[in-house]
Parts: C-alpha cells; structure tokens; sequence
C-alpha cells in the first residue's frame, strides 16, 4: 500500500532550503515530510478502528506507522505509512495459500469486497498532510536560521 506526494512550484521553499547548509536543508526536509506522513498515519489508524473495528481493526491501526524509505534518489525524500508485521495478520488457508489480511481488507479478494481504509485516508487527509510539510519546513528554515 504506497500512495505518492509531490510538492512542485514551491519557489520559496527551495529558494529557503538552498541559502542553508546542505545537512541542515536534508534535516530540515526529512522531519517535514515525516509530518505529513504523520497525518496520514493517523487519519488511517481512525479509518482502520472505525471502518474496520473489531480486534483486526485494532491491531492494523497500532501497526500503522510512519517510516522512511531506505532506497531515495538524490534530492527526494520519502516516507511511507507502513503496517508493521504481525502473525495474527497472516493466515493460511486449507490449500496451503498465506493470505496477508490487511491486504485482504484494503484491496478485497474473490468473496469479500474491498474496505480502502488506507486509501481513503490518504484522499481525505492528502491537503493537510501537504500543508503539514509546508509549514514544517518553513518553521525548520526558520529555526536553522537563528
């Protein structure tokens, strides 16, 4: 489960991070975007305790936790909303099939229909998560700054 964000046109932004010193502007870049995906974390753990519920909905959304990505491209930085792993999220069916069930639950299968809990919060909560990491850099700047 991935969804993609991109900031473009933010002139100001990039004119502010580029008068810092390189590790600084890295600093100040990684911790705005682990706000955003903070956003998006939380409005998926409500998602996943209210629209799933139940003991599954629970343990999805204390897995639900924002982490950043190993493998970036120079000047990126990303951070992914990932459930941490469970064994009670795996299950294994009387043919020998392993079903992860959070996946089950996103996407549906065959003879359950879908239940998008992480899609919806990522469509409901993507402007303020944007706006998170706008304002999170221009404090950052600010800060780095002084």
């Amino acid at each position: 489960m991935e969804a993609h964000m991109s900031i473009a046109g933010a002139k100001e932004l990039d004119r502010m991070l580029t008068a810092l010193p390189q590790k600084v502007g890295k600093k100040v870049t990684r911790s705005a975007v682990r706000a955003g995906a903070k956003v998006i974390a939380a409005k998926a753990k409500q998602n996943a305790r209210t629209i799933i519920g139940g003991h599954m909905g629970g343990l999805i959304a204390k897995a639900l936790t924002p982490r950043a990505v190993k493998k970036q491209r120079r000047g990126e930085y990303r951070m992914n909303v990932l459930i941490r792993d469970n064994p009670e999220f795996r299950e294994t069916s009387a043919d020998g099939v392993e079903h992860y069930i959070p996946a089950a639950i996103e996407y549906g299968h065959s003879k359950v229909a879908a239940i998008p809990f992480y899609r919806k919060a990522f469509e409901a909560e993507k402007e303020r998560a944007l706006q998170a990491v706008i304002e999170e850099t221009k404090r950052g700047v600010e800060e780095a700054a002084k």
